[in-house]
Order: structure tokens, then sequence, then C-alpha cells
């Protein structure tokens, strides 16, 4: 067969150490090897580099090549391919591409799909709690690993395992899958299966909960994201602020000018959309024309890395989600509670959704009367579970000053912290390890 490599780490060279020994005729391969994240799956984990084998077997090497490029087009359909062979590339393959060799192009995923479509599946597979994980052989179609699948090996998740050592039961797992597979596209026996679209899941770009435990998670969930987050050299999990500041009250005030007060009542810019409404009600999930709208709508307005977007519901709109993350948005402030006197406190702590992105809900306040009171049972509350607890008010800027006021009489500002949104931000991204939990 006639064939192209692309791909990177050491299970590309698995595949073209096989293409070779089973006698294939392979004309090129697109290395990402020059790209300076390479280096440490090199050096410090021993990946072999595609590109020095391939240089090796005086195998034409493609640096930088985009894959759907005018130039990877125009070069790919010169060399009249029956099959392309593709692993751990950043890309989504356009149909054009895809259309170029005769058989199609065929992509590895380290999931047993249909689960776990998408980012991460091995650290996803452990989060989750599944027996196992696998991977996957299949034909690439427009979408997110969503083509028939040619063939796939399931591998049992111990409970010892971690991110590292399923990465490598599964490179094995891949060599033996494609030695096994590769001849059936030579000898007419390949058989493909469509893929259970009801059984499919899917996630979101972005390093799982941005890294970050979870202060109210249980301890069994803990302990699954500990080691997901495991493969040195690369950063393991990192521990929330609240559980790690002393008990106390970091109050973060927001008006509605979009204004936030700082801990030394500076204000700071926070960046706000007028048109924002629209796009509650037309973004369709996946929909890739009105994710570029937002992402333009955007623009370069977000050096500060906080983003105030109301009343959207992101874990509907994932569109919104990879917007945000792809334009460097550290936090948004989405979710809006109304004050009422038996409002539970710890549902309007800051978490991560499931790709990273930063949620800082607000509650929204009409009287100074009222954000005393949340202050005072928030300030009972860390007391009583230890913690610190998470405070961000949204109110109208005099209300602001005769909160302060009364916060003061009544003795409440002993613990009590002033933080700006950009500090919240700062707090949950800072780097808390711990490796003892």
């Amino acid at each position: 067969m006639r064939t192209v490599v692309i791909g990177s780490k050491e299970l590309s060279c698995i595949l073209l150490d096989t293409l070779l020994e089973q006698g294939h005729e392979v004309l090129g391969v697109f290395s990402r090897d020059d790209e300076p994240g390479m280096g440490i799956w090199h050096e410090d984990l021993g990946h072999r580099s595609l590109a020095t084998l391939a240089q090796s077997h005086g195998i034409p090497v493609h640096f930088g090549m985009k894959v759907n490029s005018e130039e990877s087009l125009e070069l790919l359909s010169s060399l009249q391919l029956d099959v392309i062979f593709s692993c751990f590339w950043s890309e989504l393959f356009k149909a054009e591409v895809l259309g170029i060799p005769r058989q199609g192009i065929f992509n590895f995923h380290t999931a047993y799909l249909p689960k776990n479509r998408g980012s991460r599946p091995i650290p996803w597979s452990i989060i989750k709690g599944e027996p196992y994980c696998g991977i996957t052989l299949h034909k690439m179609e427009t979408g997110v690993d969503n083509g028939p699948i040619a063939d796939q090996e399931k591998v049992a998740i111990e409970s010892e395992d971690n991110a590292y050592t399923l990465y490598i039961k599964l490179m094995f797992a891949g060599k033996r899958m494609f030695e096994r597979a590769l001849p059936n596209f030579d000898n007419g026996l390949l058989k493909l299966e469509e893929q259970s679209a009801t059984d499919a899941t899917y996630q979101l770009r972005g390093e799982p909960f941005g890294g970050q435990l979870q202060w109210d998670w249980l301890p069994e969930q803990k302990e699954r994201f500990v080691r997901a987050m495991d493969f040195p050299p690369f950063r393991g999990h990192r521990q929330p602020p609240q559980a790690l500041y002393a008990p106390g009250v970091r109050l973060c005030v927001i008006t509605p000018k979009g204004d936030v007060l700082s801990s030394d009542d500076t204000p700071l810019s926070v960046l706000n959309i007028p048109d924002i409404y629209r796009f509650k009600t037309t973004l369709t999930g996946g929909d890739a024309i009105q994710r570029k709208e937002l992402r333009n709508s955007i623009g370069d307005r977000t050096e500060q890395g906080i983003l105030l977007y109301p009343q959207v519901d992101l874990e509907e709109h994932f569109p919104i989600m990879e917007a945000l993350l792809r334009k460097n948005v550290l936090a948004v402030s989405s979710k809006e509670f109304r004050y009422v006197s038996s409002l539970n406190l710890m549902d309007t702590q800051p978490y991560r959704y499931h790709n990273g992105l930063l949620e800082v809900p607000q509650i929204v306040v009409e009287s100074a009367k009222e954000a005393a009171e949340i202050v005072a049972q928030a300030d009972l509350e860390s007391r009583t579970i230890n913690i610190a607890v998470y405070v961000t008010l949204r109110m109208e800027a005099e209300i602001a000053d005769e909160t302060f006021r009364i916060l003061s009489q009544e003795n409440l500002t002993s613990d009590l912290r002033k933080v700006g949104f950009r500090e919240v931000c700062n707090e949950f991204d800072t780097a808390y390890e711990d490796f003892s939990t």
C-alpha cells in the first residue's frame, strides 16, 4: 500500500515500524517533532522521534504542515495514496483531505470508542471510575472521533493505575492491534463497524477541571482524580484554595457598570459584551460558525482574563466554553443567585467546569442589609466546616459602601478579606500542589 503517517510521540514510530515491517510504501510523514512542547516527550519520557526514524529510512519529513492547507492538499493528492494513518495530531481533518486516500484516513484514539471521544481520554476514564479504557483504530469523518471502527482493544483499569501506567499499557495494546489490523487493509477483509451515537461520551478540550481538585468531592473522587493527573514529569493535581486558606470570608463585589472592587478599593475593568444575550438563543452545540462569531465578538479584549457573562448556561453550550478557553479567558461569572434567607452558600462557591474554565457565581442583593446577612452566614459556615468561603455579590455601588459600613459596625471584618475578581482568578490558578492527598 501507498501511505503517509501523520502523527507524534512513540505511537507514530510504532505505526511507521509496523508499516515498513509489513512491506508497505511510506511516502512521507507529517511530524510535530520540531515543536517546543515535544521536547519533554523525547528527552524526559524517552519517546522516539518520528522525523528521525523516517529520515533513517529515507522517507520525506514535512514539518509544520497544516493538514487542511492548500500545500497539504496538493502534496497528498499527488501521491496516489491508498490510506493515511494518524495519531496524536492536534487538528480536525476537513472533508477535502479525508477524501484524498482511496481507503480514507484512519486515526488512533486512546479510548474504547464510542466512550471518551475528544480530549484527554485516559485521565477521563480514571476520573469517571470506568472499569476499562482502550485504544481504537477508526476511519476519520468530519467531527470528533466519530467515524466507523476498524479495530480496537480493551484495557482494564486497575486500582493502582494512573495516567502514566495506562498510557504505557495502551501503547502496547496499540502495537498489537495495528499488527493485527494492518493486513486487512490489503487483503479485502477490512470491516468497519459504525459507532453507537447513544453510547458516545465526549470531553471538551482542556485539562480536566483545570487540574484542580474540587473541595466538595467525595474521598473516592479525589483519589481517582489524583491518579488521573499523575503523569510525571507533567504537573500533577492541585488543591483548591478553599481547603488551604484559613477559615474566613473572601468577599468580591461586582457593580452593574462592570467595575470590581479590589482589596484596596481600586476599580478594575471587567469585560462586558452588550450583545451577549443573543448567543443564548442562537448557539447550538458544535456549530463552528457561531463559535467563530463569538470569538470575534470577544476580540482581543481579554487581557485581564475576565469575562462577565450573565445568564448563559455554559454546560449546554460547549462551543461557548471552547471559544472562551481559546481566548485565554481565566474565569466567567455567568450564574446568578437571588438572595433568599435559605440560600446555600456552598452552592455559590467558585468551581471548575469539566474543561477547566473557572465559574465564579454571583449573588444579586438589593440592599446592604441583605449583603451583611450573607457575609455573616458565610462567616459562620466558614468556621463550621473549617474552610475559606468565597462570596461574590452583585450590587449597586452605593449599596457596597453601606455594606462595608455595616460589616465594620457588626465586627464582621476581622476574618473578611476584600478581593477583586482578578484576585479570585489568580488564587484559583495558583499551583497549590499537595502530593500527600
